[in-house]
C-alpha cells in the first residue's frame, strides 16, 4: 500500500494523532469488527471511515439514529399504536443555532405512507430530514415519534452524497454491510446470518452483480442501489432518502424509484423521499410536503398537483 503503510497502520496513526472522532452512543466501548479482512477496534474503524469521507452517525451506523433521536425526544415518544401516526409535528420550527429557517410546521406522517419532500435548493429539505432523524434539535415546537413495539423505530437513511477515499478499497458489499453494525454486540464480529441478510438486501436492490467491485468504481446508479441496500440492512421501519437520484441518469432514476415504490408496498415501509422529479412524485408518492422561502405546503398528490395549485406554487417559486 502507498507509503508502505497497511490500512491498520494508517488507522493507528490517525488514532494516535487524535483524528478519530468520538463514537456516539457507544462512547467508551471498544468493539472488534471485520474491516478489509483485519480486526480493528470500533474507534479505529471510525477513524478509517472518517478519513474515507464518511459521517459515523449518518452512514457507518445508520441503525443507531433511532437511539440517538430517542434521547433527544425521550419526553415526546408516543406509545406504540399501529393506527397512530409515525411522526407528528406541531408548530415545529427548524434551523441552526437557534435561528429558524422554517417555522409553523404542523404535519403528521402516517405509518406505511410514501411522502415526497419538494422545494428549491436551500429551502430546508435536508434540514427537515435531519431534524426528523434526531441529528439536530428543533428550534421550537413539538416533534413526536411513535414507538415500534417496545423500541424506537429504526430509520434507514440514504444520504444525498457519500464520498470514499480511494485509499480505503471498500467494496459494495462492505458498504452495504455497514447497515448491520447496529445489531452487532460489543466484542463480536459480523456473523454469517447478518452477511447473508446483507446479500439478500443487495439482491433486492439488484446490486448483487457488482457488489464485489470497489464502491468508488461504480456508476452513480449502482452506488445508489448499494446505499439503499445498506439502508434496508438496518431492518428499518422507515426509509429516508435525501435526493437518491441526484447525478443519476434518467433510466437509472426511473428504475430506482420503481424499486423504492415496490419496497414501500411489499414491506409496508414508511418512505420519506426528497426529490426534484415531479412526474415521478405524481406517479409514486401519496402525500407531498413542498417547501419554499419559509412556507410549507402539505397535502395529497391529488390536492397539490392540480393545474390551479401547481400554477400557484410555481408562481410562488418564480416570484
Amino acid at each position: 500500500m502507498r507509503n508502505n503503510l497497511t490500512t491498520a497502520a494508517r488507522v493507528k496513526v490517525l488514532v494516535r494523532t487524535g483524528s478519530a472522532p468520538t463514537v456516539p452512543v457507544m462512547s467508551g466501548l471498544m468493539k472488534e469488527m471485520e474491516f478489509h479482512d483485519r480486526k480493528l477496534t470500533t474507534r479505529s474503524a471510525c477513524a478509517c471511515w472518517r478519513t474515507a469521507g464518511l459521517d459515523w452517525g449518518l452512514v457507518a451506523r445508520p441503525a443507531i439514529i433511532a437511539q440517538r433521536s430517542g434521547k433527544m425526544y425521550d419526553r415526546n415518544i408516543m406509545p406504540d399504536d399501529p393506527s397512530a401516526e409515525l411522526i407528528t409535528m406541531q408548530d415545529l420550527a427548524i434551523g441552526y443555532d437557534g435561528q429558524p429557517i422554517l417555522s409553523g410546521i404542523s404535519i403528521s406522517i402516517a405509518r406505511s405512507s410514501f411522502t415526497a419532500i419538494l422545494g428549491a435548493n436551500g429551502s430546508g429539505k435536508s434540514t427537515l430530514l435531519r431534524t426528523l432523524l434526531g441529528l439536530q434539535p428543533p428550534v421550537s415546537g413539538t416533534l413526536r415519534v411513535a414507538r415500534a413495539g417496545d423500541r424506537m423505530p429504526v430509520f434507514g437513511y440514504v444520504p444525498q452524497a457519500t464520498q470514499f477515499d480511494p485509499l480505503f478499497p471498500l467494496t459494495g458489499f462492505d458498504v452495504a454491510l455497514m447497515g448491520t453494525y447496529g445489531r452487532v454486540r460489543p466484542g463480536r464480529l459480523v456473523g454469517r446470518s447478518e452477511r447473508a441478510f446483507t446479500r439478500e438486501c443487495l439482491s433486492a436492490t439488484a446490486a448483487d452483480g457488482f457488489a464485489h467491485k470497489r464502491f468508488n468504481q461504480l456508476s452513480g446508479g449502482q452506488k445508489q442501489r448499494v446505499l439503499i441496500a445498506r439502508a434496508l440492512a438496518t431492518k428499518p421501519d422507515a426509509l429516508v432518502l435525501d435526493e437518491p437520484t441526484a447525478g443519476v441518469d434518467a433510466a437509472a432514476t426511473r428504475g430506482l424509484l420503481e424499486f423504492i415504490s415496490r419496497v414501500h408496498v411489499e414491506q409496508k415501509l414508511t418512505v420519506l423521499l426528497v426529490t426534484h422529479d415531479l412526474p415521478l412524485v405524481r406517479k409514486h408518492a401519496q402525500q407531498v410536503i413542498w417547501l419554499h422561502e419559509g412556507q410549507v405546503l402539505h397535502g395529497t398528490v391529488a390536492e397539490l398537483f392540480t393545474r390551479e395549485r401547481m400554477a400557484e406554487i410555481f408562481e410562488m417559486e418564480l416570484g
